[in-house]
């Protein structure tokens, strides 16, 4: 099966991936619960054995996971992917530049509505993949809806966010406050200024080549650019381990669970997707060495190995 390298990475993408990609995408706005618009996309793979649900990062879109989804269709994976929230192309209820939800379980119901929406008229067997906060997202739709995935594939899941320099309660209480005193959709102080484009050495990317293209596209298109945490975010965020973690929470989920673990990861906890792991009736964690918190933007080396593991999870090939 073709991976795409580093060294031509670009040039791939736009000639071989991106032609492939939007002869099977269709693209569709549907209404949340709630009765706002999210932006779906979905790829029909030419003779289908399965479908892949992806639930993307903060920050991020669904054009991020182009390549993704492309040596998923290759594998005969049929795919769906939505802009959450605050993100994208789906409804933004914040200044420009920042990322906010007020509840954490919007988040929850908007995959609920995308599921309902797309796999009436999809195959079976159904594939669960997240990345970061949508690994959050997914970690407690497993857990409501124990039935719905056959398989679920978590990358650096965000069991728990980081919050290194200040304890849990006074990172809470502060933007507790800030929420309460009508600065909720504020972009939060601890994040700093928005001083210019992103940095590749700054980064969760290992890869240069991925980081580039993906950096690219933003620049193209500006509405795919996320932007800083609100006070809000922050807060329902920091509060969402503990809900992952409630009494038989994990135990429900009963179908294989395959959580990759980045090497370097300054911005989930490791101690906590282990812990999750361990209370999954059939969970397995793979550390992936060489990696930052975007796995799927590894060197190739790295990424290879990646996705050999991960097909070999999801087919057995």
């Amino acid at each position: 099966m073709l991976y795409f390298n580093e060294e031509h990475y670009a040039e791939e993408m736009e000639k071989i991936a991106v032609p492939y990609l939007s002869a099977r995408r269709r693209e569709e706005t549907i209404a949340a619960a709630d009765g706002k618009p999210l932006f779906c996309q979905v790829y029909r793979a030419d003779a289908p054995r399965g479908t892949v649900f992806l639930v993307h990062g903060f920050s991020e879109s669904g054009e991020k996971f182009r390549e993704m989804i492309y040596y998923f269709l290759s594998r005969g994976l049929s795919a769906v992917i939505y802009d959450q929230r605050g993100h994208g192309r789906s409804f933004r209820d914040a200044p420009a530049r920042v990322t906010h939800v007020d509840k954490f379980e919007k988040y929850v119901a908007d995959l609920e509505t995308v599921f309902a929406a797309f796999s009436v008229t999809l195959p079976r067997p159904y594939v669960l993949f997240s990345h970061s906060m949508g690994g959050a997202v997914s970690a407690l739709y497993l857990q409501k809806h124990p039935g719905h995935f056959d398989k679920a594939v978590l990358c650096a899941p965000m069991i728990a966010p980081r919050h290194d320099g200040l304890p849990l309660w006074l990172c809470r209480l502060i933007c507790g406050f800030c929420v309460l005193t009508g600065q909720g959709k504020k972009p939060l102080f601890a994040a700093g200024k928005d001083d210019g484009p992103d940095r590749f050495e700054d980064s969760c990317s290992c890869s240069r080549a991925r980081f580039d293209y993906y950096f690219d596209l933003r620049q193209k298109q500006p509405i795919l650019s996320g932007g800083k945490p609100s006070y809000a975010w922050t807060f329902v965020s920091l509060g969402v381990t503990k809900r992952i973690f409630a009494a038989k929470g994990p135990e429900r989920v009963r179908i294989p669970v395959r959580v990759y673990a980045a090497e370097t990861d300054h911005l989930v906890d490791a101690k906590a997707q282990q812990k999750w792991v361990a209370r999954l009736a059939n969970g397995t964690l793979v550390p992936v060495a060489g990696s930052k918190h975007e796995i799927f933007n590894c060197a190739d080396r790295e990424f290879y190995g990646f996705l050999d593991d991960l097909f070999a999870f999801l087919l057995g090939a």
